[in-house]
């Protein structure tokens, strides 16, 4: 799992081991310079997902220029940290109306406000909509029904998918 800077200057991205009971390394490889990718810092696995073949690794987006947001396994929290030295800034519970499983950390929409996917199952069975959190007060709600995955282009344009087909 990986993701671009907000200046496009380095990319972050999640290094797993062979062994499922070591924390993953969340590394950073300066695309200005030719050195090799650097430590930022090692995650507990169940902040980041399993492994990086399985549905549904959680992963992490950017939150202004300088912190990285993750969300947890149960229970549920939104995990904020600093993008430079990896270290813990904040880590709130997440509590939903309804019983949904956060699934993915997709991006930000607008300072303080990070898209993330979610499942659920109810009287229509297996369900995936599209929700938004704050990572400073983890304050919640639903952007999206129906919509498994979304990505914001630009600063105005939400790309989502329901079925088969891409919507803009």
């Amino acid at each position: 799992f990986h993701r671009f800077s907000p200046d496009g200057k380095a990319l972050f991205f999640v290094q797993y081991n062979d062994d499922p009971s070591l924390p993953v390394k969340l590394m950073r490889l300066d695309l200005s310079a030719d050195v090799p990718p650097v430590l930022v810092s090692t995650l507990p696995r169940g902040l980041i997902g399993y492994n990086e073949e399985a549905f549904g690794v959680r992963g992490f987006t950017w939150s202004g220029n300088d912190t990285l947001v993750f969300m947890t396994e149960k229970p549920y929290e939104v995990v904020r940290l600093n993008a430079t030295n990896g270290i813990e800034v904040a880590r709130l519970p997440i509590t939903f109306d309804t019983p949904l499983q956060p699934n993915e950390v997709l991006c930000e929409l607008a300072p303080n406000r990070i898209m993330f996917a979610v499942n659920y199952y109810n009287e229509r069975g297996f369900n995936q909509d599209l929700y938004w959190i704050d990572p400073t007060t983890a304050e919640n709600g639903r952007v999206l029904a129906n919509a498994p995955y979304g990505m914001l282009f630009g600063s105005d344009q939400l790309a989502f998918t329901r079925g088969a087909t891409l919507y803009t």
